[in-house]
């Protein structure tokens, strides 16, 4: 069983009862670096809601604000000592596998064989031929034209617009409206280092108990 999504932390019952079905199961847990979990998260709510706030804004908000959105989903889900912790007390250590997504990101192939060595399985690289791994979380330029945009459309203006236009047309508009406010990975510009250290000093102070 593959443990990626942050909100399978969380439920320790469907974990527990898969446990007990097959007492032989493996837990894969992948394991990404808080801050850049951090800031993923943050993308995803400005691509799915058109969320307002800037990064640096979200950070306050989640260290001053144990009760907010950003705490709770932004930070606190990257603070993997309490999910660790939690998992540990109904799953063994040894139905456990730990992986790093920056290391597995960067040589899937190298850390795949090695998992298939360990556990005496059979490992074919050329499945990773069609592998196509990817960020599909979007970054604008400007959250007031993307508003716009997104309720254009949701609008009829939407729908007189497919009505005149060849659909290959229609497609290849909307996508340019889009791109004109995207902000391209080579624009992006990277963590601030003193947000970064911020954002590790909370995160890492409890993770040196758990490592006693």
């Amino acid at each position: 069983m593959l443990i990626k999504h942050s909100n399978s932390f969380t439920h320790l019952k469907v974990l527990s009862n898969a446990l007990k079905d097959n007492p032989e199961i493996l837990f894969l847990l992948v394991f990404r670096h808080p801050v850049q979990r951090f800031y993923s998260s943050y993308l995803m709510e400005k691509t799915r809601s058109l969320y307002s706030l800037s990064f640096e804004e979200a950070v306050e908000r989640a260290l001053g604000d144990e009760s907010s959105f950003e705490h709770r989903v932004f930070l606190k889900f990257g603070c993997y000592d309490t999910w660790l912790q939690n998992i540990l007390s109904v799953i063994p250590e040894k139905n456990i596998e730990l992986f790093l997504f920056e290391e597995l990101f960067e040589d899937t192939q190298r850390h795949l064989q090695a998992f298939a060595h360990k556990y005496n399985l059979h490992f074919k690289p050329d499945l990773l031929n069609n592998l196509n791994i990817k960020n599909s979380h979007k970054e604008y330029k400007n959250y007031w034209y993307q508003r716009v945009v997104r309720r254009l459309r949701r609008s009829r203006i939407k729908n007189i617009f497919k009505s005149i236009l060849p659909p290959r047309y229609w497609v290849s508009l909307a996508k340019n409206i889009e791109h004109f406010n995207l902000i391209e990975p080579n624009e992006k510009q990277p963590i601030n280092p003193a947000i970064e250290e911020r954002l590790l000093n909370f995160i890492y102070h409890p993770l040196k108990n758990l490592s006693k």
